[in-house]
């Protein structure tokens, strides 16, 4: 849908006065991931690497702030799900290739949480396509799902082909070492 804003006048050949445009700003709809590391004091001091600081309000910290899915394919391909909440909790779902099988609870570091969203919010997650697929049958899907700041989820699915934006590739793979770590899958392909 393109838009477009403007006005129109009459030429005369006396001085025109100028004039001011009362058109209401467009929708934005580029919502941010629901945390904004900037906006947080605790965020702006120096602190120590293991000191924790909450990803969001505390008043939602039992929803979680990302659900990261990786599906089987028709070889060897890690499959398991990595619901994360604000305070560092993971629940994990290890299915298949994974060392880590079953339902547990891990951690994740709040600062990896924060890299995260900040690289999230980097790349205008909320305008990326819900999906970048190649068609191909056989290949897995990486799932990516954020909490907005409007409260509403944003799920991203991907191949991880060409035509999936390499700053989305990248945060990709920062969460799928980062889990990888967590559950003792780094051996696993």
């Amino acid at each position: 849908m393109l838009v477009v804003f403007g006005s129109l006048t009459a030429c005369s050949t006396s001085a025109q006065q100028p004039t001011t445009s009362q058109t209401p700003a467009p929708t934005q709809r580029n919502l941010p991931v629901q945390y904004d590391p900037t906006q947080d004091p605790a965020m702006n001091q120096p602190q120590a690497p293991q000191k924790d600081q909450p990803v969001i309000k505390p008043a939602a910290k039992d929803a979680p702030v990302m659900v990261f899915r990786k599906t089987r394919c028709f070889g060897t391909c890690p499959a398991y799900t990595a619901t994360v909440y604000a305070d560092g909790r993971v629940a994990y779902d290890g299915q298949d290739f994974v060392n880590l099988k079953g339902k547990h609870e891990l951690r994740l570091p709040t600062a990896v949480i924060n890299q995260a969203l900040q690289r999230a919010n980097k790349l205008h997650f909320s305008q990326l396509q819900n999906q970048y697929l190649s068609g191909v049958s056989d290949l897995p899907s990486t799932y990516l799902t954020l909490t907005l700041a409007d409260g509403t989820p944003k799920t991203v699915q991907t191949e991880l082909t060409n035509n999936t934006p390499a700053e989305l590739k990248e945060l990709l793979a920062y969460l799928t070492e980062q889990f990888s770590k967590i559950a003792g899958n780094e051996t696993k392909k």
